[in-house]
């Protein structure tokens, strides 16, 4: 659902946001969009954003979305309502059977040059409301037609309605890592997701196996003609590239949480605690710049004119966000 919203810049560099009663200064404009979501999450008046959880791996095998399915399942037994919005099981039976009693929203069948293709029926998704979405591979391209060109556009506006969302990511579809992959590989990557949408998720888990244990299990047939039968699989799936990706998929995890940390501050006690956090972090050995925003409640019309005269904004027309 689209919010009105204000905003303004600051000689290129910065950005004023004010949101209905609530107003902060932000500089370095590569964080406008993360204060801009940090803003609606703290002082929105509508359903706080899900959250994102992304299991990370470094090839197609690894175990990636049967460790979500199994995180699923414990998150059913703990009495949280959970569906599965789309699965892609590729036949493998031990991935099958670990669905067992989920919910499964039916796919929506799009024709496309006359074949019918599945895709994730957002709309049953959005309207079913559970407490916690799984979506498998993030880095999809949806079929023309469908509601988002992405899926992982499907998955953002399922956070936007409050759904946390559990999803799958291979190391060579994260849009910076992409041309160090295809150096890799030789092989061009095709579908990519921004980083941004790495930094909004709430944690990245990485599914780790040694290079050699996936080989095996190519070799094997374990991971079922979807791997073993691709004429690619000698050249990319060779354990000297899998363990390039695999240290790949490491470091990018272990440079988490994001170098830049932004914190809104209004004197609340969660505000508090998320200072306290960053303390604990800190503590913990993270290295980051951390960014405080005074997030104050805008009391009369004169203190609306002192913030945007402090602001300067050159542009007061409302966007939709």
């Amino acid at each position: 659902m689209p919010c009105l919203s204000y905003k303004w810049s600051i000689d290129g560099k910065a950005l004023f946001l004010l949101y209905r009663s609530a107003t902060a200064c932000v500089f370095e404009a590569g964080l406008c969009d993360c204060a801009w979501m940090t803003i609606m999450r703290e002082v929105g008046e509508r359903l706080p954003p899900g959250r994102l959880k992304i299991f990370l791996g470094a090839a197609p095998g690894v175990g990636k979305t049967f460790i979500m399915l199994r995180e699923a399942q414990q998150r059913r037994r703990e009495g949280r309502d959970v569906v599965v919005g789309l699965i892609e099981t590729h036949g493998r039976q031990r991935t099958e059977k670990l669905l067992g009693d989920l919910e499964v929203v039916p796919r929506k069948t799009i024709e496309y040059k006359g074949h019918l293709i599945a895709e994730m029926d957002i709309e049953k998704v959005l309207a079913r409301k559970p407490d916690l979405a799984i979506v498998d591979e993030l880095a999809h391209s949806n079929v023309a037609g469908s509601r988002n060109a992405k899926r992982y556009l499907d998955v953002l506006e399922l956070l936007d309605a409050g759904i946390d969302v559990h999803t799958t990511l291979n190391v060579q579809h994260i849009e910076s890592l992409s041309t160090t992959v295809a150096k890799i590989t030789w092989v061009p990557v095709g579908e990519t997701v921004p980083d941004r949408l790495l930094d909004l998720a709430d944690e990245v888990e990485v599914v780790d196996l040694p290079a050699g244990d996936l080989v095996r299990r190519i070799e094997e047939g374990e991971l079922g003609a979807s791997v073993h039968g691709r004429p690619s699989t000698r050249t990319i799936f060779s354990e000297r590239k899998l363990s390039a990706l695999r240290e790949l998929a490491l470091r990018f995890a272990k440079r988490r949480p994001a170098r830049r940390i932004l914190v809104p501050f209004d004197g609340s006690p969660s505000a508090v605690r998320a200072i306290q956090h960053v303390i604990a972090l800190a503590r913990a050995g993270h290295q980051s710049e951390v960014f405080i925003l005074n997030v104050q409640a805008v009391s009369s019309d004169a203190d609306r004119d002192r913030a945007e005269r402090t602001g300067k904004p050159y542009s007061n027309k409302p966007t939709n966000c």
